[in-house]
């Protein structure tokens, strides 16, 4: 079934034309990567399809009855509200259900209660339609989701007007997973998401029944949840089947044959025109008349126009401009925090030259604060920290770029290249992807990823022997991704990296620095060999917990073997006598009723509404909901086959 239908999408801010004749087909179940440089209308793309902005030609058709949400990059929420508020907003018609059912309940509870028969129908009626609206699981479903994307549990109750603006777009992210739309369209949902967080919504978009439109430059992300890929570029829309490694290689085959196509018919057409030259020459009336026919039909042939090839990307060079010496730094049972609360504790690690380190963990586990330190602007709550010998230290920092707003682009570069010549500022400047007019812009005008490459830019030539890099691909587009990386491999000195772009990480380190808790452990290897040998880890340890289990069970299996041989020599009977088999039998009936009067306890909580300020009783109780189930069914198992032998 079709959920959406774009055509003919034309869409113009004031004389710049952004979007161009652009189609789209959403299905139900699809899983869509939009990607394109920044800048090239996607955001407007999904404004459009939201009917937020209004299009200058074209519709947008949406089938009857289709949900929709959107995350926006930037997200706002209503003065005061707290974040568990916000979620439990999304389930305002299971809590009126959840009083209603209260108001049944006391009116049953009146000894004058009038029609008591119809009140128990009416109750059990809302009860039943409670329960299958989720009303038992929506609690633990919003606290899953909340926690599931990075946001603590100490912070389910604090205003939402304290939070930073990376917690509000997880907050955002989780209010919009929960209103569960059939059409979701999320605009750079891992933009703060540190990489468990991204991992997690990665399998919740595995199982999610709606569809959804991706815009995102997280390449790994886009390989683990699209089969799609629509690329915006000049305006218009290209679809490829297939995640984002498949789209680069049919974009790569696309180019290729136009490639191919454009030189073959530049040489027919060459070809033609030679001819056309010498017939003109020779003077004869016969020639020059076919000559004149041949120019006419070049006139009509529809020649395509020169292919412009991948997209221009930076051209990045680093190299140190000295060799520096073999230890770059160095970590003496380090512990590092911020007034006097510690972050992580007791790391022990020397940084060699040459070493390419990638530096991972939750959001606010202390990477930034061990980067600070590793450079020398932070001082450890305990240990050694130093830098080495004749280090020259390149810091890219994630939050603040020292860029002047006031300078254009062009002098706030010559800062670092002082004794360069105006073109040939604008000439190193081109390789950043400064053209033309880009560089006399002046850096407040610049975008997001703009500063970040101009910043970068900067850092580069100053030719550091230690570059340290945190969040270094934040802002930046897919092909500006695709250069740095390019750049970093080439790149001959010492490299620390924090990132949360596994893309990015196996690209460029050799090592994983991981923070779990509060201790960092040196991984080798890039980040795709760190996940694979934890989770080959894993499931060594859960193959040894099952051969253990399963050792127990035949030691069991051993001993009621020896124990009824034994009986068995002794002359007393194998087995349990039918009066002992009566015994037990009427004893699982009595738990079997202990149990099911304990489920009755449980659900009447669940179903109270007090209960429900406290998210962590909310789970518990569900947790020993499930796990009495699992005993009932376990005893009337029993009691079952004790039965069957009896009748026997």
């Amino acid at each position: 079934m079709r959920l959406l239908v774009a055509e003919r999408l034309t869409k113009y801010y004031g004389a710049e034309l952004i979007l161009e004749d652009v189609a789209l087909t959403i299905h139900e179940g699809d899983r869509i990567g939009l990607i394109g440089a920044n800048g090239t209308g996607k955001t407007t793309l999904c404004r459009l399809l939201l009917g937020e902005t209004e299009a200058d030609d074209g519709v947008v058709n949406l089938a009857r009855g289709t949900t929709m949400g959107y995350l926006a990059q930037d997200c706002t929420f209503p003065p005061g509200q707290t974040l568990w508020q916000a979620a439990m907003d999304v389930f305002a018609e299971i809590r009126a259900m959840e009083e209603r059912i209260a108001q049944l309940e006391e009116q049953m509870a009146d000894p004058g209660a009038q029609d008591l028969d119809g009140l128990i129908a009416r109750h059990e009626a809302v009860r039943m339609e409670y329960e299958r609206a989720g009303g038992y699981e929506y609690e633990v479903r919003a606290a899953t989701v909340l926690t599931g994307l990075g946001l603590r549990e100490a912070d389910f109750h604090r205003p939402l007007d304290g939070f930073s603006g990376g917690e509000k777009n997880r907050a955002a992210l989780a209010v919009l997973l929960l209103r569960d739309p059939d059409l979701l369209l999320l605009d750079e949902p891992t933009n703060h998401l540190d990489i468990q967080g991204t991992e997690w919504l990665e399998q919740y978009l595995a199982t999610y029944h709606g569809a959804a439109v991706v815009i995102s430059h997280d390449r790994r992300f886009l390989n683990q949840t699209v089969r799609r890929i629509v690329e915006l570029s000049d305006h218009r829309l290209t679809e490829y089947v297939g995640d984002y490694d498949s789209y680069v290689r049919q974009k790569d085959d696309r180019l290729l044959h136009y490639e191919r196509t454009y030189e073959k018919q530049q040489r027919e057409r060459q070809r033609q025109l030679e001819f056309v030259r010498w017939a003109l020459g020779t003077g004869q009336e016969k020639l020059v008349r076919a000559a004149k026919s041949r120019l006419k039909l070049l006139d009509k042939v529809e020649w395509i126009d020169p292919p412009v090839g991948r997209r221009r990307q930076a051209n990045l060079r680093f190299t140190p401009r000295i060799r520096g010496g073999d230890e770059i730094a160095e970590f003496q049972d380090v512990t590092v925090g911020y007034d006097a609360k510690p972050l992580v504790r007791g790391v022990d690690l020397i940084i060699r030259r040459g070493d390419r380190i990638g530096l991972v963990g939750p959001n606010g586990s202390g990477k930034t604060t061990l980067l600070k330190v590793a450079i020398g602007q932070l001082e450890p709550l305990s240990g050694r920290a130093r830098l080495g010998r004749s280090v020259e230290v390149g810091y890219f920092a994630q939050e603040r770029i020292e860029l002047n707003p006031e300078n254009i682009v062009i002098d706030d570069f010559a800062e670092v290249v002082p004794d360069a010549s105006r073109g040939e500022l604008r000439h190193l400047l081109a390789r950043f992807l400064f053209v033309e007019e880009d560089v006399f812009k002046t850096v407040g005008q610049l975008s997001g990823g703009e500063m970040s490459r101009l910043a970068l830019a900067k850092l580069i030539m100053t030719r550091p022997t230690f570059l340290v890099l945190d969040e270094p691909t934040n802002h930046l587009d897919i092909d500006s991704r695709g250069a740095l990386e390019t750049a970093l491999r080439e790149y001959s000195g010492t490299l620390l990296v924090v990132s949360h772009d596994r893309y990015f990480l196996d690209a460029v380190v050799n090592m994983v620095l991981v923070i779990e808790g509060d201790r960092a452990k040196l991984h080798d290897g890039n980040y795709s060999a760190y996940r694979a040998a934890r989770l080959a880890a894993e499931e060594a340890k859960r193959e040894a917990e099952a051969a253990a289990r399963e050792e127990q069970k035949l030691a069991r299996l051993r001993e009621e073997r020896l124990a009824r041989r034994e009986r068995r020599q002794s002359g007393t009977s194998a087995g349990p006598s039918r009066k002992q088999m009566e015994k037990r039998a009427a004893a699982l009936e009595e738990q079997a009723g202990d149990l099911e009067a304990r489920i009755v306890r449980v659900e009447a909580l669940l179903a109270g509404g007090e209960v429900y300020d406290d998210p962590a009783r909310v789970r518990a109780l569900s947790v020993e909901h499930q796990r009495l189930h699992e005993e009932l069914h376990r005893t009337i198992e029993e009691w079952e086959a004790l039965a069957e032998a009896l009748d026997e």
